[in-house]
């Protein structure tokens, strides 16, 4: 029996044994096949997707990220096999240091290496980013697009140079960063070459070292080379450090770039002039995603350091990487003329001698190093000089902000068409603006020429005719594929210089309008135009010749737009299911009321049901409130009777003093629509602040609101005033306000009611002006409550209001500290941006009137003072106080609540000229 066991016992044990082999063996083999049928599907799909060979851990990781997100597959998942395909190719990451290291988490890095990899291989940025962007620079989406797509038609790592002072590093490093992350942002990743000057100078004060100079050159003896490899070093890995802080992956580049030998035989000591450049590391860097940020330190062929000028350094550089462009970054933002004022463009073939003669030392010699490296650059490559706040902007929008060194083809200038080469002609205006002329064009003004401005390739053009009675810029055109390079600015400068005078129109939602606002004097809006000119002697003198301009016919055959979609929701249904909208108004004795009543009754989809009012109670309505037609009696109800009339009422407007709506407000049903016009509300957040334009989702929170605070009046003024300042709720827009704002208000005295006191006395104010509420003011705290719940970094408003003698409307003088300096320009651009399709609110370039605003349903915003820092901000703005102060955002308001059009009754015809 024991033999017999053991035996069954032995044999049961290798049956298990085979059977465990068995499965192992199995799995074993399943995953080994597994593994490398991966590894081969990666080899065989990078191969198809990409003609970049693996050279850092960032191509590994991109090419993942590609597979999994063709394979619908998470992509934290391959962040192993990119580790691996990275580990076993012996690559490096990018960073701060020399030393290996495994890249950040998927949420950290995957994003920056998508978009890289999407600019690299000519693929589309995340149109998010591109939106976003737009957004910060104050320009539109179309012209950030189309400067990207310019960059991207060359390869990535050609698209620019960034020369880069140590006292930019010192002082704006933060300005330099931010901006850098911008354009990477997009997908274009610059060289940078920095110089440590002033952080030299310290550290030789410190080591007390007495600096010697040649012709104004500094001597660089053994020992002050030493210090400088030093300080040379610790700024590069600051900024490396810095970028990265932002966002940005950048690799320090510390040698190996420029191959010397000593300047001049040695008479500066340890200084080089470079007489090669090895673009290895610089390639390697922008191929694995990081920006590239060298020092100006070169080696000669026996190893020995030597000291490099840094505009040396950054122009040798851009001679080897044949760039798109070549920025120098600059404390100016440009280079300077007599006035100490910005030059917004040059050409080297056109301006090159005259400005010698004008520009200080430190700037002609600098235009001249500048005109020999453009010699040495592909013909479309540009130079520019900027800040480092506005690096992005200048190479994304078409804003001026720093000087344009260009090298341009000729101008030819013309007055017939016959000298013209007509079918180029059509051709490049049909390219510039997307669509075709209209079949006549030519024909219907070769009789009126004034001037043709051609280049001598046929890439931009203007048309100039005599049929306005000034000339008029009938066509301004510049082909795409030389948009960035200046053409367009010089082709304006030959008109200005030869035209003293003259006229234009652009759509209003043109983006090149920031570009024309900078060249003009003066300008005027009607409907979808905008028409803009410069030499006129004033205001009077344009009034003709615009009615001759917008009565030209269309010339360019653009298909009709599709209809627009609806902004208002589903339309609520009456309680006593009429047709319209039963609306009960309490309060309607005072001058809002009577606005109110009028637009109810001029309201396709309203009717009056309750006008109530104690003091006109049993009254008829039309003898109180002129121009009406109604048979209405005034009531006087209780709250009981409030209750009894809401079964019938479906939206209630409480147009009474202050602490008088909560009498009311329990006896109206909570699914009852209320709007309250005084300021009871306005503080709880339990309401829904009904200014639409203040906030892009302000509309759609009013939409699902039974529950409405009315904004004040002056509070409507300086708010709509003072957002285009601030941040959007998204932080796509910076807030550029530092400091806190104050403003200067004025009203008529209708805003002090119908009850008798000192503020509504005509006798009183007759040739006077009197102040109140000096501090405190409820539209003060008002302003500064919604603004700071929009904008965290905006605290408060000082605000002082003015009574005068006239009867209605309100003048407001805002002064605001910026941030940043900017001209008039760039902040009108901003505020024409901000409400380009907000019907009630104009932004003019002029000073706004009060009697120009009387019984008018919107907000004028004009002035737009800025002094000689451009920091200080002056804003004057104007507004009927019963209007869209009141009666006008009430019945706004009311649309939105009720799901009807959102104008109905405000808006009859289009806006008057502004």
């Amino acid at each position: 029996t024991t033999t017999t066991t053991t035996t069954t016992d032995s044999t049961h044990e290798r049956h298990c044994s085979g059977v465990c082999f068995f499965f192992f063996s199995f799995f074993f083999t399943l995953w080994a096949l597994g593994y490398m049928f991966i590894v081969v599907f990666i080899y065989c799909s990078y191969l198809l997707l990409t003609p970049l060979p693996v050279r850092s851990l960032t191509d590994a990781h991109t090419i993942m990220l590609r597979l999994a997100t063709r394979l619908g597959a998470r992509a934290h998942s391959f962040n192993a096999g990119a580790r691996a395909v990275a580990v076993r190719s012996g690559v490096r990451t990018c960073g701060p240091t020399a030393a290996p290291a495994l890249p950040p988490t998927y949420g950290a890095l995957s994003r920056n290496a998508v978009r890289l990899f999407a600019a690299a291989s000519g693929g589309r940025v995340d149109l998010k980013k591109v939106q976003s962007l737009a957004s910060t620079l104050d320009s539109s989406e179309k012209a950030v697009t189309q400067y990207l797509k310019v960059y991207k038609q060359s390869a990535t790592r050609r698209f620019g140079v960034l020369k880069v002072g140590g006292g930019v590093l010192q002082n704006e490093m933060d300005d330099l960063c931010e901006s850098v992350a911008q354009l990477v942002q997009v997908g274009l990743i610059p060289i940078i070459v920095h110089g440590a000057g002033p952080q030299l100078n310290h550290s030789l004060k410190e080591h007390g070292i007495v600096s010697s100079y040649v012709n104004g050159l500094r001597v660089t003896t053994p020992e002050i080379l030493s210090i400088a490899r030093k300080v040379f070093q610790a700024e590069n890995l600051k900024a490396v450090k810095a970028l990265e802080a932002y966002g940005v992956r950048a690799r320090p580049i510390q040698s190996g770039v420029y191959e010397v030998e000593l300047f001049d035989n040695g008479s500066l000591g340890r200084v080089g002039t470079v007489t090669s450049v090895n673009m290895e590391a610089v390639n390697e860097a922008l191929d694995a995603g990081c920006v590239p940020v060298l020092t100006c330190m070169g080696q000669t062929n026996d190893g020995q350091f030597l000291n490099v000028n840094a505009d040396t350094a950054a122009q040798t550089l851009a001679v080897a990487a044949q760039p798109m462009k070549v920025v120098y970054i600059s404390a100016n933002g440009g280079i300077l003329d007599h006035n100490r004022e910005v030059i917004q463009s040059i050409d080297v073939n056109y301006d090159f001698e005259h400005l010698l003669q004008q520009l200080q030392h430190g700037d002609r010699r600098k235009l001249l190093e500048i005109k020999e490296l453009m010699t040495q650059l592909p013909r479309n490559s540009t130079v520019s000089i900027t800040s480092a706040s506005d690096l992005a902007r200048e190479l994304l929008t078409h804003s001026l902000s720093g000087t344009l060194i260009t090298n341009k083809e000729r101008l030819l200038k013309f007055h017939s068409f016959d000298e013209v080469d007509e079918e180029r002609l059509l051709l490049l205006l049909e390219q510039a603006f997307g669509a075709p002329l209209v079949p006549n064009y030519i024909d219907a003004i070769r009789d009126k020429v004034h001037t043709i401005l051609v280049s001598e390739n046929y890439l931009a053009c203007a048309v100039i005719t005599n049929e306005v009675g000034y000339p008029y810029l009938s066509k301004f055109a510049v082909s795409q594929s030389v948009q960035m390079e200046g053409l367009g600015a010089r082709l304006w400068k030959e008109i200005a210089e030869d035209i003293p005078t003259m006229m234009w129109r652009s759509r209003k939602v043109n983006p090149v309008n920031r570009w024309y606002f900078q060249r003009s004097t003066g300008s005027a809006t009607v409907g979808d135009w905008t028409v803009f000119w410069y030499g006129l002697e004033d205001y009077a003198a344009a009034l003709e010749p615009i009615k001759k301009i917008l009565a030209l016919p269309k010339d360019v055959a653009r298909p009709p737009p599709p209809p627009p979609k609806p902004e208002y929701g589903t339309r609520r249904t009456s309680k006593v299911q009429t047709a319209w909208c039963n609306v009960g108004l309490l309060g309607a004795r005072g001058h809002t009321g009577g606005h109110l009543i009028r637009l109810i009754e001029n309201h396709p989809d309203m009717r009056l049901a309750v006008a109530a009012s104690r003091a006109m109670a049993g009254r008829p309505v039309s003898d109180v409130v002129e121009g009406v037609s109604t048979d209405m009696l005034f009531s006087n109800p209780s709250p009981d009777e409030v209750r009894d009339l809401d079964t019938e009422v479906d939206l209630w407007f409480l147009a009474m003093p202050d602490k008088q709506a909560d009498i009311y407000l329990p006896s109206i049903g909570e699914s009852t629509p209320v709007i309250d016009l005084s300021a009871d509300h306005r503080f709880d957040n339990k309401w829904v602040y009904g200014l639409p334009e203040i906030d892009p989702g302000r509309r759609q929170e009013i939409r699902m609101s039974d529950r409405i605070a009315n904004p004040g009046c002056y509070a409507t003024g300086m708010m709509t005033s003072l957002r285009p300042l601030l941040a959007a709720p998204n932080k796509r827009m910076r807030s550029i306000i530092a400091g806190t704002p104050s403003a200067f208000g004025v009203s008529g005295y209708s805003g002090a009611g119908t009850t008798p006191s000192a503020k509504n006395d005509p006798e009183r104010l007759a040739d006077n002006l009197m102040a109140y509420s000096l501090q405190g003011h409820t539209h003060e705290r008002e302003v500064s409550h919604q603004l700071h719940e929009l904008c965290d970094t905006f605290n408060v408003l000082r605000f002082t209001p003015h009574v005068a003698s006239f009867f209605q409307g309100i003048h407001l003088t805002i002064h605001a500290e910026l941030k940043t300096a900017m001209s008039r320009e760039d902040v009108l651009h901003r505020y024409r941006v901000f409400y380009e399709k907000e019907k009630l609110i104009e932004v003019q370039s002029d000073i706004p009137e009060v009697v120009s605003i009387v019984n008018k349903p919107n907000v004028v915003i004009g002035g737009f003072g800025i002094d000689s820092t451009g920091k200080r901000l002056v804003i004057t703005t104007v507004i009927d106080n019963l209007m869209k102060g009141a009666a006008v955002q009430a019945m706004q308001n009311a649309n939105l609540v009720m799901g009807l059009e959102e104008y109905q009754a405000i808006i009859k015809e289009p806006s008057n000229l502004v």
